[in-house]
């Protein structure tokens, strides 16, 4: 991904928002990289079934993370020879003794209002609707200890 319009003389911080880790260029740190106006992804993690859903956000150090620009990107599997969501934990069910997803194997829960906005971002032993101070609907993600995400739903969330 290119910055282009971005002031001429600034970096910009760039994260990766899901599941495994990734090969770029430039000065990388866990899935954070500092200080470019580019992101090159050079590897990417095999994932159990497609689609995969990321999420790249890059703002300025100089302008704060108030200017925050995000991007979801979906990964697909081109040579179909890998299986669906639903294909994967159907199969896992099936040669599995494993209970259905559900909240209780949740870790995090993002909160992001219409326009794709991270609104919250809170472990879900901390979440509590009534402490959020808005009144909007919303999409919540769920995600599990390794980042892979459990849920999505739309929910309002108001007093």
């Amino acid at each position: 991904m290119y910055l282009g319009g971005g002031l001429a003389t600034t970096d910009y911080n760039w994260r990766i928002h899901g599941g495994g880790s990734f090969v770029t260029t430039g000065n990388q740190q866990g899935n954070n990289v500092y200080g470019t106006t580019s992101l090159i992804i050079t590897d990417l993690p095999k994932y159990p079934y497609y689609p995969q859903y990321l999420i790249i956000e890059v703002y300025s150090p100089t302008l704060g993370t108030d200017y925050t620009e995000r991007k979801r990107i979906t990964l697909i599997d081109c040579n179909g020879d890998d299986p669906t969501c639903k294909e994967y934990y159907g199969l896992k069910r099936s040669n599995e003794d494993i209970s259905p997803i559900s909240d209780s194997v949740a870790k995090t829960i993002r909160g992001f209002d219409l326009t794709g906005r991270l609104v919250f971002e809170r472990d879900m032993d901390e979440f509590n609707r009534q402490d959020l101070k808005t009144n909007e609907l919303m999409i919540l993600v769920s995600y599990d200890a390794n980042g892979q995400m459990v849920e999505v739903k739309k929910s309002f969330i108001g007093h």
